[in-house]
């Protein structure tokens, strides 16, 4: 036989059905765009962490005491058995005399926790300093800096001789918080160890032997880590006896002595980076599966009707006797073609550009924004030709096998319409009589082709549930900040004593009172910790106690977040938020686990659970505070409500500058990082609604066009009987339209699924998002694919005017 003429005839397929290959392509290209863009993206953040964490050295575990690391403690810790390398190291909070800025200034680190060099150099001699290369905007190599005396340093003035990036601290917004100033350093430096005066190092960094080899996002690495975490922090308070003394010349302004043994996890920047990692991770193993499945359906159903609208020219070559393989041959060249192109396009543009596009919006407040890596998985890559080619070469196979086993006479014939049979709808008689004879037929129609209807409800249905998620994480996270830090939390900062009786304070005093504060209370505030179930980290819990439980209400809107029934304090228990509620697996009387900074297990009743979208809280009043920590209350802190949040600043450097106060947690900084942290997401969130909207174009497109395809004999006839053009229209498009409507009822409800999902599974172990869906989503994400579906309508009708009507009816026997 001919093969030239079969080439040709190859070649033709594809020009002649051009509209079906290109939506074919478009359809796996969106697909493979997504799937190795999305599932890429995680894997490349941490990628980019793993590189900084392992060349910077980052430590496993740092101990910190309110005394200080005396000599005593480094042997300790040198003896512990799983230490693989010990740095002891100074660091002290500084004011910079010029612009007022507060910089903690670390002794530069030998081994562990390396900064890197930005420009410039570190410092080898005493006057010399480097700093924070966020700074670079206010400060430049060569130039002195001076700082305001601290008696810890020796020197005051020290010339700039590079910029750094440290590894602890890769949030560009928020570096920490401090005793000085107002509250809130604004930058970090570091300077040679010699500059320091102190009888103790302030700071110990370990790296551990059982970790060295395991990579650090590891299960086993989080197990290792906290093991040796718990050991130390027996192994430190069991031996404080030392520190006796030094409590006793001290208490009156560091109080009891104590260790804190911080994990990378306890890093809140480390944490939020990791965490923003594996929420890639969540949405990528649904969104972009969801995606393919409803493309690689849509492209199967395309394959198996486009060789049912071909099965004369099938018959042709078989009758003219072309053997099976040389017919296929003409089928797998289309198939492969098609998929080959919607692979090489979105693997290209899937590993190169959407990982960028969603790190450069999760990285816009992280130091490690400018060095991105695009990693190929090939596992990945395997995936995703594997369903392309089920989608397309497999589908069509299995199509032209039976199109095969006929004789070359009966596929000559044009396939045998499916016979018309009653209808559910037509044993209703009261609403089938009201029905018009164009819907009668409608109707008919509808559930004559029925592989026809279920794809086109299967997927318009599957990019409506993709836009009810997406826009239902969108709404998720659009209020939770304003509704906690406006509706629920009323107060603007809470002052921590620094165990001195700021009742005393005459200059305190005067300030608490002045006309910045609305209002203020005493309180006692500690930060406790607990360990989840199975996993091998501690979450912080914020313990607030009220002295009168009746002040709590001008503080806190406590709240069923269902209901919005409201809580006040009682002294049957405490009432905690519903994250931590969730994460510990309690329930309203039931008792929580939790241990104090002292590393001593305590239990309270929960009393109730309220509403809460970031960080853990536990309140009690003052009877429940006694009965579970075995002592007496004292306040230990000032809850505080501005008149103006414009006056933050200003009131918080005349309350530090009194010497009272260990240091001010501001409600500014939690509401900027919850901000940062639901922003962020919102920019991947929207990216994904793009995808959504441009798979529903793809695939009503589609599916209207083969639709308006295979029947273009019957819209003839309509048109020969006398029909307008938009008669004709109507009368296939009424079914896309009735279809369209039953398949963004079945959408809602997949993407009511979906989001109900993902809402729990995205968020961090210190946050919740709201999980309810609006009625806008549910407007926006049924007008998407209805207006894409009107715009096609005028496509197609277009299409139609332009069809040659008699050609259409020629026969084709």
């Amino acid at each position: 036989m001919n093969k030239k003429v079969l080439w040709r005839y190859s070649i033709h397929s594809i020009t002649n059905s051009i509209t079906r290959f290109i939506a074919i392509t478009l359809l796996l290209g969106l697909g493979t765009f997504a799937l190795l863009g999305l599932k890429s993206t995680g894997p490349d953040m941490r990628a980019i962490g793993r590189q900084f964490f392992v060349k910077q050295n980052l430590a496993d575990l740092i101990i910190t005491s309110n005394y200080g690391i005396d000599n005593i403690d480094k042997k300790l810790l040198q003896n512990f058995k799983d230490t693989a390398k010990l740095e002891c190291g100074y660091q002290q909070d500084v004011i910079t005399k010029k612009n007022n800025l507060a910089i903690r200034i670390f002794s530069k680190p030998k081994n562990i926790s390396i900064p890197k060099v930005v420009t410039g150099k570190m410092p080898s001699k005493a006057n010399e300093i480097a700093l924070s290369f966020l700074l670079q905007n206010k400060f430049h190599i060569g130039q002195t800096i001076t700082f305001k005396h601290s008696s810890t340093i020796k020197s005051h003035s020290f010339k700039i001789v590079g910029f750094i990036k440290s590894p602890e601290y890769l949030d560009r917004s928020f570096v920490g918080q401090t005793n000085i100033g107002n509250g809130r350093l604004d930058g970090f430096a570091t300077i040679t160890k010699g500059n320091f005066q102190s009888p103790v190092y302030h700071v110990a960094r370990l790296k551990l032997k059982k970790v060295k080899h395991i990579d650090p996002y590891n299960k086993k690495y989080n197990q290792f880590v906290y093991s040796d975490q718990q050991k130390l922090y027996k192994l430190l308070n069991a031996n404080l006896s030392h520190k006796d003394m030094q409590a006793n010349l001290f208490k009156n302004t560091l109080g009891l002595p104590y260790y804190t043994v911080q994990s990378r996890d306890n890093l809140e920047s480390y944490t939020q980076y990791i965490s923003n990692s594996k929420k890639i991770d969540i949405l990528s193993n649904v969104f972009p599966v969801f995606l393919f499945a409803v493309a690689g359906l849509v492209t199967f159903s395309t394959m198996t009707r486009f060789i049912d609208s071909d099965r004369i020219n099938i018959g042709t070559l078989k009758g003219l006797g072309y053997s099976n393989l040389d017919i296929a041959l003409q089928f797998v060249i289309f198939s492969t073609l098609a998929s080959s192109l919607g692979i090489f396009i979105g693997a290209y543009t899937g590993f190169n550009y959407l990982p960028n596009i969603i790190m450069k919006a999760y990285l816009a407040n992280s130091i490690l924004n400018d060095q991105l890596i695009n990693l190929i998985s090939v596992p990945l890559l395997i995936e995703a030709i594997i369903i392309c080619v089920l989608s397309t070469i497999v589908a069509s196979m299995w199509a032209l096998w039976g199109a095969l086993r006929e004789e070359p006479k009966a596929l000559l014939l044009p396939k045998q319409p499916k016979l018309g049979s009653s209808i559910l709808l037509e044993k209703i008689p009261p609403l089938w009589n009201r029905l018009s004879f164009s819907l009668k037929i409608t109707a008919r129609n509808v559930f004559r082709f029925k592989s026809r209807m279920f794809m086109t409800i299967l997927g318009i249905a599957g990019c409506c549930a993709l836009l009810v998620m997406g826009l239902g994480i969108r709404d998720s996270l659009k209020e939770i900040a304003d509704t906690q830090y406006g509706d629920i939390i009323k107060y603007d900062l809470i002052a921590l004593h620094n165990h001195q009786i700021p009742q005393n304070n005459s200059h305190y005093q005067s300030i608490i009172n002045d006309n910045y504060v609305k209002r203020h209370t005493y309180i006692n505030y500690k930060v406790c910790h607990t360990k989840q179930p199975h996993k091998f980290i501690d979450s912080n819990i914020q313990v607030i106690t009220f002295a009168d439980k009746n002040v709590l209400k001008k503080y806190f809107d406590l709240r069923n977040r269902r209901n919005k029934e409201r809580y006040l304090l009682n002294s049957s228990g405490a009432i905690i938020n519903e994250k931590l509620a969730k994460i510990m697996h309690v329930k309203v009387g039931d008792k929580l686990t939790f241990k104090d900074n002292y590393n001593h297990t305590k239990k309270v009743t929960i009393s109730h659970i309220c509403e809460m979208y970031l960080g853990h809280y536990l309140f009690m009043n003052r009877k429940t505070y006694q009965k579970v920590f075995q002592t007496s209350y004292t306040s230990n802190a000032d809850m505080i409500s501005l008149k103006s949040h414009k006056d933050l600043n200003k009131f918080n450097e005349k309350l530090l500058k009194t010497n009272n106060l260990q240091t001010i947690l501001s409600n500014q900084t939690s509401f900027k990082t919850l901000k940062n942290f639901t922003g962020n997401l919102t920019e991947v969130i929207i990216i994904l609604i793009i995808m959504a909207i441009m798979l529903a174009l793809i695939v009503i497109y589609n599916l209207t066009n083969i639709n308006m395809l295979e029947r273009i004999r019957e819209i003839a006839t309509l048109k020969v009987l006398g029909y307008f053009s938009i008669e004709a229209t109507m009368y296939i498009y009424r079914e896309t339209i009735i279809l369209a409507i039953f398949g963004i009822f079945g959408g809602w409800f997949l993407g009511f699924l979906l989001h109900k999902f993902i809402i729990v599974q995205l968020p961090p172990s210190f946050a919740m998002f709201d999980p309810n869906i609006y009625l806008d989503n549910l407007l926006i994400s049924a007008i998407i694919p209805l207006v894409v579906t009107t715009i096609l309508a005028f496509i197609i009708h277009f299409k139609i005017k332009k069809q040659d009507m008699l050609q259409a009816l020629q026969s084709v026997e």
